[in-house]
């Protein structure tokens, strides 16, 4: 048993000293070869960066930064978590929406306190010991080897290991993650057909889903909810689902009843923010951008558009509401304002500001200083438009029309109008380039090395193109033999994506956009 501690290297996470020493010599007792602390967040981060931990154990309450949960996520988004670590989330909270949000990145177990030494070894004794009869699927998983990863499930299953049920499980979920799920379907099906347990039935969910058979998804996710009622993950694709067919009410209702269970899930507070502007809710889209906010000071998935969503329908609400509501309103708005223009981020942050600040003068009876203000940025719109910065634009052409400037407005629209038909004659001209025609052909063949030189080269003479560079990013993902050093793809696949940042949900190639930022991450 002792055998299974003595190579491992354990991070303790916990803001109170007097825990992080008890668990600490419990974990000494075990054997283990070394023992690090952190008491906060930040530093649990930094910690498992430098040393990819094989087990975690981390307190969810951190104080006032990052909890438990977000560096659970931290540490998953930017890819530096180790298929074989073991994490494991305490706390000394029983509420159902903090052991729900502790759940939202899958630790492999949660442990409440208070803790004692025979029960903590127990617990890290069967997962260590899954850990290691499986130990060469994880390692071609740490790999990102996909193709091995699956031969190796397939291997235990044949030699019937007691975690053949594991295998299947991991089997299905490689082959979603390679976008393959008409065979996850076949997979998770074989599964329900010898038990239905709700891990294949929500598995088949997604890759309906996945498949775009949207009625067949919504009739599984609906019996793993009979089986659980609790069953978020279901609720949420059945939110989907719904939303896809235009059906607005119906994807709301389901989505509340996820948040009402886990509210702690921005990836989840952005489809009901979604989902509520479709169905033209305006207050139930503004506590969803409320709890966007909140949920994203100390979280990676925050994005750099969070604030200004947020601050927009702030004002917007301000705007209609009257008496104690909008004093309130206009209150928490100038005080989101202030922090939001004392960042000194980019040019574009600035003019964001600039617009808000209008937004909020005229709100307040001030329309002078709405106008300079809104000139300001007008005199920027150029700029802004060979960038394709589509939100900061919508909001400038917003202010102009609500403080009556109206030619400025035309000249805005008139600019714009000619900006996108430039931009889309010059897509055009870009990916009917030799050397794109050249990279596409070379991939449908499976030349990823000569079809990323190819597109690097189209890259080179069209910067601007995000074809272009969309092609680049999915070959360089798509050539990832052993060996790789996937930090060094991942850093050029970010500064390429970074460089299409603005891009927004009408653009046509956004979806493409998030689905390979998305890949990124995992990188």
């Amino acid at each position: 048993m002792y055998d299974l501690f003595s190579q491992k290297k354990v991070l303790i996470v916990d803001d109170f000293a007097e825990f992080r020493l008890s668990l600490r010599s419990m974990v000494d007792g075990f054997g283990c070869a070394a023992v690090d602390l952190a008491k906060n967040g930040e530093e649990a981060v930094a910690q498992y960066q430098q040393n990819r931990h094989h087990i975690v154990l981390c307190d969810y309450n951190l104080g006032k930064q990052q909890n438990g949960q977000q560096v659970l996520e931290e540490i998953s988004l930017r890819g530096w978590l180790r298929a074989d670590t073991v994490f494991v989330l305490i706390t000394a909270e029983t509420s159902l929406s903090m052991v729900m949000g502790a759940l939202e990145f899958r630790p492999d177990d949660y442990l409440s306190k208070p803790i004692n030494k025979a029960n903590l070894r127990t617990r890290l004794t069967r997962l260590l010991q899954q850990k290691a009869e499986l130990s060469d699927i994880y390692e071609a998983l740490g790999q990102h080897d996909y193709p091995l990863a699956r031969q190796r499930c397939t291997a235990h299953i044949k030699a019937k290991s007691r975690y053949a049920g594991a295998c299947y499980r991991l089997l299905a979920e490689i082959l979603l993650r390679q976008e393959k799920p008409a065979e996850a379907k076949a997979i998770y099906q074989q599964m329900i057909d010898v038990r239905a347990s709700r891990w294949a039935l929500q598995g088949l969910a997604e890759s309906h889903f996945m498949l775009a058979e949207i009625d067949a998804c919504i009739d599984v996710a609906k019996q793993v909810l009979a089986e659980n009622n609790r069953a978020i993950d279901a609720m949420e694709l059945l939110a989907k689902c719904y939303m896809a067919q235009g059906q607005y009410p119906e994807a709301y209702d389901f989505i509340k009843q996820a948040i009402a269970i886990s509210p702690r899930s921005i990836k989840r507070q952005r489809i009901a923010a979604q989902i509520a502007k479709l169905n033209k809710d305006p207050q139930a889209e503004l506590r969803a951008l409320r709890h966007i906010h909140e949920l994203g000071v100390h979280s990676v998935q925050a994005e750099p558009d969070d604030n200004v969503h947020y601050l927009n329908q702030l004002i917007t609400h301000a705007e209609v509401e009257s008496g104690v509501n909008r004093r309130r309103l206009i209150a928490e708005a100038q005080e989101q304002l202030t922090r939001f223009s004392r960042q000194k981020i980019d040019e574009r942050h600035h003019s964001q500001g600039l617009i808000l600040q209008a937004q909020m003068a005229r709100v307040q009876g001030s329309s002078k200083q709405a106008e300079q203000l809104l000139t300001q940025v007008y005199e920027q719109a150029p700029g802004m438009m060979q960038q394709q910065d589509e939100l900061t634009l919508a909001m400038l052409q917003k202010g102009l029309q609500q403080t009556n400037m109206v030619e400025h407005r035309q000249h805005v629209e008139q600019q714009l109008k000619q900006s996108r038909e430039q931009h889309q004659q010059r897509e055009q001209i870009a990916a009917k380039s030799v050397e794109n025609v050249r990279g596409i052909k070379q991939y449908e063949a499976g030349d990823y090395v000569a079809a990323i030189d190819s597109f690097r080269e189209a890259v080179a003479n069209n910067p601007a193109s995000t074809a272009i560079t969309l092609n680049l990013v999915q070959a360089l993902l798509k050539h990832l033999p052993p060996g790789t050093d996937r930090m060094k793809v991942r850093d050029e696949c970010t500064t390429l994506l970074d460089q299409q940042r603005f891009l927004q949900p009408n653009n046509p190639r956004y979806k493409r956009y998030q689905t390979l930022k998305s890949k990124v991450q995992q990188l």
